[in-house]
């Protein structure tokens, strides 16, 4: 399980799925990594985890925040996949 820090995965109300700060992410390391899926990723940049939606579009693959003010992260290799998220925990207080 990981902790979401910042905002980047908070999508507006009404936009889908929303992964507000604070929540805890589960993650399952065996599931298949496709396009759509919300992901744990490491870049090699950087030594922690980041949670993104695995975006594959052609030849290009993306890790894509679901913050519409946040920029897409090109994902060519400077990192991996650590897992898929199957499930989301909230606080309500």
């Amino acid at each position: 399980s990981l902790r979401v820090h910042g905002d980047a995965m908070f999508t507006p109300a009404g936009h889908g799925v929303s992964i507000p700060e604070g929540s805890i992410v589960i993650v399952d390391p065996d599931v298949d990594a496709i396009s759509g899926r919300i992901v744990v990723a490491r870049l090699n940049a950087s030594n922690e985890a980041t949670v993104k939606k695995l975006v594959i579009d052609g030849p290009n693959t993306y890790l894509m925040p679901l913050n519409p003010a946040y920029k897409p992260i090109p994902f060519d290799g400077n990192g991996e996949i650590i897992g898929v998220c199957v499930r989301i925990e909230i606080n309500l207080l």
